[in-house]
């Protein structure tokens, strides 16, 4: 059997990297690559060059073609209409190619293939019940109108809560202030008038709002008021999800994501 016939290779579109690894047929993990990304929502662009990054890093690594390789794609934001259809479109260069929502196959790897719920908290949150092998997906309809609980909800949050104290409605902590300072510090455009908070926040997307997530969790682990409340409101919207996905208690629960342990670990110490 040759190198062709064995290599598999598994890609991970997040709302903040991407990751793929190329595995043999016993599933001995052979490459690695990551790259920067985004939600399909966000920047359908940005997903197809991460994933062109990717394929690049591990055809140079592995020294060959990857057009005829087996290649499973899990993306985030794949409920995104015209961002699917074109997604689906550039994996026709590839005969060999599937594409799916990572939270399918988060569901499928979770428990092996078996009944489960499945609770995804990263840039966004996202919840799915997979049963009798047919999936059902709960939320993950984006910053807009949900993602409640989220990296990007509690980077929202706290602009939110910069802004009020801006406008004198609530008093600074150290959540507020170390937003202003993230905010400064990457507005300085060659001596012109620095924005305002809302003019430099206002064109935020997902991704960028979760760049602020860590500012949060420091904040409160440090005591700070406003941030506890935050992580717990955030927790509250990731219970709802764990008691939906769990049909009422009878299928296990898996948790995924970035934001999923730092909730874990300050609701332990502070709750």
């Amino acid at each position: 059997m040759t190198q062709k016939d064995t290599l598999f290779i598994g890609i991970d579109v997040g709302g903040t990297r991407c990751a793929a690894t190329a595995y043999s047929s016993d599933t001995c993990l052979i490459a690695q690559a990551q790259a920067p990304s985004v939600n399909l929502g966000v920047s359908v662009q940005r997903v197809l060059a991460a994933l062109d990054d990717v394929l690049a890093q591990l055809s140079q690594t592995l020294e060959r073609s990857l057009a005829d390789v087996s290649i499973g794609i899990g993306c985030a934001g794949f409920s995104h209409l015209v961002g699917r259809e074109r997604l689906l479109q550039w994996a026709q260069a590839y005969p060999n190619c599937h594409v799916t929502s990572d939270i399918h196959i988060a569901s499928l790897a979770a428990n092996a293939g078996s009944a489960c719920g499945v609770v995804i908290a990263g840039t966004g949150t996202c919840g799915a019940i997979y049963q009798d092998e047919q999936l059902t997906q709960v939320g993950g309809h984006g910053l807009l109108l949900g993602d409640h609980g989220s990296g990007a909800w509690l980077g929202l949050q706290a602009v939110k809560h910069l802004l009020a104290v801006d406008d004198g409605c609530s008093v600074p902590t150290l959540l507020s202030h170390a937003v202003k300072t993230f905010s400064a510090e990457r507005n300085k455009d060659g001596g012109k008038a620095p924005l305002t908070s809302v003019q430099y926040f206002s064109s935020y997307n997902s991704n960028e709002f979760a760049q602020l997530a860590p500012y949060v969790f420091n904040a409160a682990r440090q005591g700070d008021t406003q941030a506890l409340q935050m992580i717990e409101s955030g927790l509250g919207h990731i219970t709802e999800l764990v008691n939906r996905v769990s049909a009422s208690h009878t299928l296990p629960v898996f948790y995924l994501g970035g934001v999923m342990q730092p909730y874990l670990s300050i609701a332990q110490a502070s709750f």
